[in-house]
């Protein structure tokens, strides 16, 4: 449908005579049963009302008017000065029937508040997982929107075309503005390209993290912000939420158009198997169909194993003669059994994370960041975060707590001392990647047949975390499989094997020497003979270069 550009500059014009009209919006007319309706935003210089709503019918055509002053449609842009009511009109496509540019660039404006605003969500609702985002560019759009609708509901008319028939050409319309402030992110490094993804720069999100307080009370002050000014400010706002066509919002709310498409599905994680959305619902069914391509699966089984929790589970299937296996991890907070007494002892040396949801998050972005840099990790090959379920390569080897036990009862052997040394110098690697294991205990080691170490749970892992706790952690802890009749010749062979492999792979010899600390040895003294704690500090001393 055509608009008439003389009629609704006549029919606007007359609302406001003696008025400089600054600019003027039109949206898309759009066909009900009761004739055609036109949305219209009027913004004039010096408007005296503030903010005023007008009904007009010309013909068949229903014009709905919002006319508002340009100081305060320009601070609403900048600062959700009327929690983005009105600027929201600059997500949706319109025609600039007055205004050479100027609904442009305060489209450009908003949408630039908008990403970042959005860029800040991600990096403090994903914190360990931010890094790992691959983001569709269309995130940026159906995020804000879904936001807004959320908080005023009736505002969803005028984002209709969002899924209607034309939803193609009104996306790609509003993200002409979004491709320009993606643009200008990109060059100022605050977002990159990989493929046709976005992700969140490092910076960026390391200075939101030393920021999270200040971010998340101006977001809650975004979101919550139209209350005050509807109460303190303007009495004629209130009836903004009204002026939404009550007919079309009305259709959109009962069902007669789909709702907005949800924004997870425009978020992505990289697996083995390809690209996995964090909308997925699926879970170990959907990694089954995810193999199918590469051969016939059956006799799927899974099997619950290790842990208090069963939330371990071995996955077993026949892919054609071959059985093949694959671990199941299902993320719960079972604060009590697991991770609360460790939480208690460490307290004020190392922070454990206990939710489920954080430890899934920690291990995916630890283990994809690893793989990358060529550690031996096992590949992820599934990650449902609204199952809070991995699926991931299940390692046949020796488990490095036979190695230790074998360590403390034999001394120094050949076998022992290789493995221990290539574990130390695995940890440097991993250290020297600016990343922490977190929960570095022999158990969460295994040596495959070709004697080639891997780390087999990253739940704790993080980007800068403590490198000391994760030496002390491994020896000390390693140290209480030792018994009052061990000779501590061999607790001192372990150490010693364990951090020659660390030095030599450029591991700080300062760290080495703080495992000596009283903010370590006092954790571990509830489960490790003293004699065994001392032996093991005074071997990390000697073996550190002063």
């Amino acid at each position: 449908m055509k608009v008439d550009k003389e009629k609704t500059l006549d029919t606007v014009r007359g609302l406001y005579p003696q008025g400089a009209l600054k600019a003027l919006y039109i949206s898309s007319p759009r066909r009900f049963h009761e004739g055609i309706r036109l949305d219209v935003l009027a913004i004039w210089e010096k408007y005296p009302a503030g903010i005023r709503i007008y009904r007009r019918k010309r013909g068949e055509t229903s014009f709905f008017v919002l006319a508002v002053d340009k100081g305060l449609f320009e601070r609403d842009v900048k600062e959700a000065f009327l929690g983005d009511i009105i600027a929201a009109w600059l997500l949706a496509p319109y025609k600039e029937l007055v205004g050479s540019g100027y609904l442009w660039k305060h489209e450009v404006l908003f949408k630039r508040r908008k990403v970042e605003e959005t860029m800040t969500r991600l990096a403090l609702e994903y914190p360990h997982l931010s890094l790992e985002l691959l983001i569709e560019p269309n995130y940026f759009l159906f995020e804000p929107l879904c936001k807004i609708t959320q908080i005023y509901p009736p505002v969803t008319s005028i984002y209709m075309e969002f899924e209607g028939e034309s939803r193609e050409n009104a996306v790609e319309a509003s993200m002409v503005g979004y491709g320009e402030v993606l643009g200008k992110l990109v060059q100022e490094g605050k977002l990159h390209f990989r493929d046709s993804y976005l992700l969140l720069d490092r910076g960026f999100i390391e200075e939101t993290r030393r920021h999270r307080f200040r971010a998340v009370n101006f977001l809650k002050m975004v979101d919550k912000s139209l209350r005050p000014y509807l109460a303190r400010v303007f009495s004629k706002v209130a009836e903004l939420l009204s002026f939404y066509p009550e007919a079309g919002a009305q259709n959109l709310l009962e069902g007669g158009s789909r709702k907005l498409r949800d924004p997870k599905t425009f978020l992505h994680l990289s697996t083995t198997l390809g690209i996995v959305s964090l909308s997925e619902a699926t879970g170990i069914e959907d990694f089954v169909k995810r193999m199918e391509p590469l051969g016939k699966i059956s006799d799927v089984k899974l099997e619950p194993c290790g842990g208090v929790l069963n939330d371990v589970y071995v996955l077993r299937f026949r892919r054609g003669e071959m059985e093949e296996k694959a671990l199941v991890k299902k993320y719960q907070n079972w604060i009590g059994f697991k991770w609360f007494p460790l939480a208690l002892w460490t307290l004020g040396t190392q922070d454990f994370s206990v939710l489920g949801r954080s430890r899934l998050e920690r291990e995916y972005a630890i283990s994809t960041l690893l793989q990358r840099q060529g550690c031996p990790v096992p590949s992820v090959y599934h990650v449902n975060l609204n199952r809070l379920i991995l699926i991931r390569e299940f390692v046949e080897g020796e488990n490095l707590v036979d190695t230790v036990r074998d360590v403390l009862l034999k001394g120094e052997s050949f076998e022992g001392a290789d493995r221990l040394r290539c574990l130390g110098g695995l940890i440097a690697h991993v250290h020297s990647l600016g990343v922490t294991i977190g929960d570095c205990k022999p158990e969460n080691f295994i040596a495959s047949s070709n004697e080639r170490i891997y780390i087999i749970d990253l739940e704790q892992g993080a980007h800068n975390g403590n490198p000391v706790w994760d030496l002390a952690e491994l020896l000390y802890y390693s140290g209480h499989y030792a018994s009052i009749s061990t000779n501590l010749e061999y607790v001192s062979d372990l150490a010693r094997m364990f951090t020659r492999g660390y030095l030599e792979r450029g591991g700080d010899p300062k760290k080495v020497a703080a495992i000596g600390g009283l903010q370590y040895t006092k954790v571990f003294s509830l489960f490790t003979l003293p004699q065994v704690i001392y032996t093991i500090s005074r071997t990390c001393r000697e073996e550190a270069p002063r």
